[in-house]
């Protein structure tokens, strides 16, 4: 029988007990159930009191009585059976509304459908089992209600257990309706908690955190019942988040706060920026992780609150919020402000954070005072500081579509001058778009909005520039980059065109304004107004904005948007223009050795086949314009394109070109000179180019004289209109032409109507070098030299020439010249047309000496009358001789000697006496270069050109042409300085003529009609030049006895010493210094001549002109002076001279008698002072 009941027990294990059933009324016996501890059969009996079928039998007021009881009994005793109760009343609906009829009714019709019910419990009865009954005789304005009588007497721990298990009762009840009495109980009782020893143990703490989450859910879900923002009652919750020492509390409170956002924004952000503004004493202030993600977390929720919301009044509550934020984050210590700042950037979303950016700066600008200058950048900084804070948790692309952003809106908020608003031009191109007014343009001042604007505009330049987004490019993979800036790519491209167009509008009606000012009206003011200073300001930042937007798009990006704008340049002629310069803009600046960050070459071939047709003549001003753009992008392709797979485009390149220039030169037509001169200069820049490149070469030999002549043309024509235009070019225009903004590509199209003073402005501001339009043919010219030289020898003349007037003109010291060649400290000083000129030099020393000859001397005969352009000329010369050395031009001395007597011609040919004195100057330039040659021969090579060089003077004697003769013995003076003795064998010849000169151009010797002549002029000048080198050239041979022998001593000795009664020639006491040298040095040679030369001077103070006394006396001083003790033996014979000199001078000149008494003191200063007696 055991065996077999044993089994039985088992099933009845695994089956388990047998469920008990409640059968009776639940309302009438579950609290005597409960009181005998019958606790299954009081589960049974709950379980029954929550069937819809038995609360469809009876009314609220019979369910009131019951859970009075059944609350009475949790709050005095602890029985197990507690949760169940719980469950059982959380399911009692507590209509705490008006509306509990309606309700009431709806729980007619639910039961048809068999839902859960709920009992309609009145309003005040649910509220009476929160609050705390006082004893009886305190109560004095009326009776208590029923459900406060069951309550009377309790002591606080049965009223806290009431109060925890109808808190847990209405927090377990999805359904329970919000109310402004339910939640002002709520917060009575957070309050009071919260003034509470802060204990997680104990009652007080749990009622906290009970009453803290219903006041969370039914903020969130009130349930029908609309709360107000005087239903919050939030004070007490955030002196808690100050002072609580407790993460729980602090995270319960901010979790409370941030529930009632949406209710009031305004208001809850106020009271939760308060709180990290000034943190009290609490745990908030240890500012540790866990409790600056709190922080974080609550900001993030505020914030997402208002983003979540897509609806009508959606800006209006992100900007109240963001004002709100804005205020009270300036007042926030810095080291939580990052934090902070990161949170509500994370919540806001980067699509809304250049909204947040935009107060941050409108609150600067407004509250920014003038006496606040010295601390204002400080004061910026940190809003900027802010702004990047916020920025730099996002991706670059979305970092810069906040950019984007901003700069539309400052584009929307209009000038200082349209009165639309906003503006009316960006609506129209970009569509319309739901700006928030943030800049209330009504509101304040045209000095707030210009301030406001400028502000955000240097931040975005500075945030473009940062290493933040750099990083962030960085960080990023290639694929990542690539297909994020293809999809924002075109809104930064748009955005850069547009911003420069606002403002160069802007710009132009601040100009039209400043010349209407009335403190304008003065001729030759030069007052640049408010309105233009600020421009000029705001459009540096602009452009630093645009370039760093346009270069932060890779290459092949930015080739893909360009071809795609390409395509539709019919339909939008300014996107294809600033297309165009972005793509000048990459392909000027890319880095040629990163190939993977460059162009691909396919994109390039498209651009040139597509640039090629717009490469044709026409008159129309766009097309002008397009035509210009188009040669100034190819010249940039070209760079980048040099293989011979392209020569197919570029030969129809070069075949456009030369039609251009074809028809602007040469043709008939005077229209085609209309054309503008910007084109052209292009045109040859990539003319130029191309050459460089060697790209179609074929083409080029065809088109090579085409060419030429066109960069001929247009340098003289230039060289022609220096002059005029420095005319036109006058003050004024000056100081309008300042005012304008050029750029780098200035030549890469801009408005044809400025161009001219574009050109004025350069020569205006570059003194030297700035002739844009001169330096492309230049470069054209020097392109074309450096590859084809030798096809070119037709036209050598012209360039010799042009390049000496270019080198007059732009090398006004004529430094250039003075430079070794291929001097790198020297090259780095010059200027562009300098830079080219040289290089034109070079080109020139490449070639054969065979094919420059020739044009050389033709060139010299034309620029004869060209002081300065002769000059450059023969120094041009003397290098390319030097270059290629002398044993490959000897052949050709005769002729090259012909050129240098050619050059001789320069004072013949310049007679005129403005330029007298620079002749000087000239002239020993150009024996430099004549020297510079001579060094590169042998002895016996030399003769031939002194021979010629004698028969060239010889004429001039006959014909008394002095400047010649000045040119030769100059020659000569310099060719001693520089060989000392190896010179003296070629003076022979010329030496026997100097008697005769020195004769020749004595007034007191010859009756020669130059000394008739009008006194100053230049023939009158040029003697006394005259004399004073071939009495220089005495003395140089002088020096040597071997050559001067005595027979050439006594040859120069008479005419030597009669030039002291040359009176009539200008000059004639400094004249006398130099000869009175000379007379020593024949003296020092030949000393037995030394008493002849002193009797024959000794004479001269016989002479009736006190002027040749006085001339003789300062030659016997000086000779005194340097002869010493030599002269004693002559003194027998001097001191009667000197004797009858003192007499005959007592009473008729002064200078004379004056000039007397040094000698006289000279010889007592040397020989004593009886060596006059007897005598003085």
């Amino acid at each position: 029988v055991e065996n077999a009941t044993k089994p039985d027990d088992r099933i009845n294990a695994l089956i388990g007990p047998s469920k008990i059933e409640f059968k009776g009324n639940p309302a009438e016996e579950v609290v005597e159930l409960i009181e005998s501890k019958h606790w299954e059969l009081a589960k049974s009996a709950l379980n029954k009191l929550i069937s819809p079928s038995y609360q469809k039998c009876y009314e609220a007021s019979d369910f009131e009585k019951i859970i009075l009881k059944l609350i009475k009994i949790v709050s005095t005793s602890n029985i197990p059976i507690k949760s169940d109760l719980r469950k059982a009343l959380s399911q009692v609906g507590f209509y705490l509304c008006r509306f509990c009829i309606i309700l009431y009714i709806s729980c007619i019709i639910w039961r048809q459908f068999e839902i859960d019910l709920q009992l309609p419990i009145n309003n005040e009865f649910a509220l009476n089992l929160l609050r705390k009954v006082e004893e009886e005789p305190v109560r004095k304005r009326g009776k208590f209600t029923i459900s406060q009588m069951n309550f009377v007497g309790e002591d606080d721990v049965a009223y806290k257990n009431r109060l925890t298990f109808v808190l847990e009762v209405l927090l377990s009840n999805e359904n329970v309706i919000a109310s402004a009495k339910l939640l002002l109980i709520l917060f009575d009782l957070v309050k009071e908690a919260l003034n509470m020893e802060e204990n997680e143990d104990s009652v007080e703490f749990y009622i906290q955190q009970l009453a803290i989450s219903l006041l969370i859910r039914l903020l969130k879900n009130p349930h029908g019942y609309i709360i107000k923002k005087e239903d919050l009652h939030l004070d007490c919750i955030v002196e808690a988040i100050r002072s609580t020492n407790n993460h729980r509390t602090l995270r319960d409170c901010l979790r409370l706060l941030t529930a009632s956002f949406h209710i009031s924004p305004s208001g809850v952000l106020t009271q939760i920026m308060s709180v990290f503004t000034f943190m009290g004493s609490g745990l908030l202030k240890r500012d540790n992780d866990l409790t600056l993600g709190i922080i974080e977390e609550s900001l993030n929720i505020v914030f997402s609150v208002v983003v979540d919301e897509q609806d009508k009044t959606y800006h209006e509550r992100l900007l109240t919020i963001s004002r709100i934020f804005t205020t009270s984050i300036v007042d926030i210590p810095v080291h939580r402000r990052a934090r902070i700042l990161h949170a509500v950037a994370s919540a806001a979303n980067y699509n809304n954070l250049w909204t947040i950016i935009a107060v941050i700066f409108e609150y600067y600008c407004i509250n920014w005072q003038r006496n606040d200058v010295f601390k204002g950048r400080e004061t910026v900084e940190m809003f900027e500081e802010m702004a990047s804070e916020m920025t730099s948790i996002f991706t670059f692309d979305q970092q810069l579509s906040c950019a984007i952003d901003l700069i539309e809106y400052i584009m929307y908020l209009g000038s200082d001058f349209d009165c639309k608003y906003p503006s009316s031009s960006f609506t129209v191109r970009n569509g319309i778009r739901n700006f928030p007014v943030i800049f209330e343009r009504s509101k304040y001042s045209i000095q707030k909005l210009r301030h406001y604007r400028f502000s955000i505009m240097g931040w975005i330049a500075r945030k473009l520039s940062s290493n933040d987004l750099f990083d962030r490019i960085i960080d990023s993979d290639d694929e990542y980059i690539h297909k994020s800036l293809l999809i924002i790519g075109k809104r930064v491209f748009i955005s850069s065109m547009e911003l420069d167009e606002f403002i160069n509008v802007n710009m132009e009606e601040a100009i039209k304004r400043d010349k209407t000012h009335p403190s304008n009206d003065k001729e030759g003011s030069e007052r640049l107004g408010p309105e233009i200073k600020y421009w000029m300001a705001l459009s540096s930042r602009a452009d630093i904005v645009a370039e760093k937007l346009r270069n932060l798009l890779p290459a092949n990006i930015c080739a893909q948007l360009i071809n795609q704008i390409f395509e539709k340049s019919v339909e939008e002629p300014k996107m294809r223009d600033r297309a165009m310069q972005l793509l000048n803009n990459k392909l000027f600046y890319d880095n040629q050795s990163l190939t993977h960050i460059q162009i691909s070459p396919d994109y390039l071939n498209k651009f040139v086949e597509k640039l090629n047709g717009w490469i044709i003549p026409t008159q129309k001003k766009d097309e002008i314009i397009l035509c210009q753009n188009a040669a100034f992008t190819l010249k940039l392709v070209a760079k980048r394109l040099r293989s011979e797979e392209n020569h197919i485009y570029f030969t129809d390149t070069l075949t456009r070109c030369s039609k251009i220039v074809s028809l602007y030169f040469f043709s008939s037509l005077e229209n085609w000179r209309s054309f503008d001169e910007a084109l052209i200069g292009n045109i040859f820049l990539l003319i130029g180019e191309l050459i460089k490149s060697k790209n179609a070469p074929s083409i080029v030999i065809v088109k090579l004289d085409i060419f030429m002549n066109a960069c001929i043309e247009f340098m003289k024509k230039q060289l022609d209109n220096f002059d005029k235009n420095d005319e036109h070019l006058n003050e004024s225009d000056s100081v309008e032409i300042r005012r304008k903004r050029f750029r780098q590509q200035s030549l890469s199209g801009r408005r044809i109507e400025s161009i001219r003073k574009f050109y004025f402005f350069c020569r205006s501001i570059f003194v030297i070098g700035g002739d844009v339009l001169l330096l492309c043919a230049i470069t054209c010219l020097q392109r074309i030299m450096d590859k084809y030289a030798q096809f070119i020898c037709q036209h050598f003349v012209d360039i010799m020439m042009l390049y000496s007037l270019l080198i007059a003109r732009f090398d006004a010291q004529l430094l250039m010249i003075d430079h070794v060649d291929g001097d790198i400290s020297a090259l780095q000083k010059l200027t562009n047309v300098q830079h080219r000129l040289v290089q034109i030099k070079k080109c020139f020393m490449k070639v054969e000496t065979r094919l420059t000859l020739e044009p050389f001397q033709k060139a010299i005969e034309n620029l004869i009358f060209q002081p300065k352009g002769l000059v450059a000329l023969l120094s041009l010369l003397s290098s390319c001789l030097e270059a290629e050395g002398g044993k490959n031009w000897l052949k050709g001395l005769p002729f090259i000697f012909d050129t240098f007597l050619i050059a001789f011609s320069l004072r013949i040919k310049n007679p005129s006496l403005k330029v007298i004195d620079e002749l000087a100057t000239y002239e020993e330039k150009i024996i430099d270069s004549v020297l510079r040659i001579i060094a590169c021969l042998s002895e016996n090579q030399i003769r031939p050109f002194n021979k010629k060089l004698f028969k060239w003077t010889e004429p001039m004697i006959k014909n008394a042409n002095s400047f010649g003769i000045i040119t030769t013995f100059s020659f000569l003076n310099r060719f001693y300085d520089s060989y000392n003795t190896l010179a003296l064998p070629h003076f022979g010849r010329i030496f026997e003529i100097v008697p005769t000169i020195l004769s020749l151009y004595n007034g007191n010797a010859t009756d020669f009609r130059l000394f008739k002549g009008r006194k100053n002029s230049t023939e009158k000048l040029s003697i006394n030049i005259i004399i004073k080198t071939v009495i220089q050239f005495v003395s140089n041979c002088a020096k040597h006895p071997q050559f001067f022998t005595i027979e050439r001593a006594q040859s120069v000795l008479n005419p030597l010493i009669d030039e002291l009664d040359n009176k009539e020639v200008d000059g004639h006491e400094q004249r006398c210094l130099h000869l009175a040298d000379c007379l020593l040095y024949i003296a020092d040679s030949h000393n037995d001549l030394l008493s002849e030369v002193m009797n024959k001077i000794m004479l001269k103070t016989r002479s009736v002109s006190s002027k040749v006394r006085y001339c003789t006396l300062l030659v016997l001083e000086r000779m005194f002076e340097r002869i010493g003790d030599a002269i004693a033996p002559l003194l027998p014979s001097v001191l009667p001279f000197l004797s009858e000199c003192d007499f005959y001078t007592l009473d008729e000149n002064s200078k004379v008698e004056e000039q007397c008494d040094k000698i006289i003191c000279i010889l007592r200063r040397k020989f004593g002072e009886d060596i006059t007696e007897g005598y003085l």
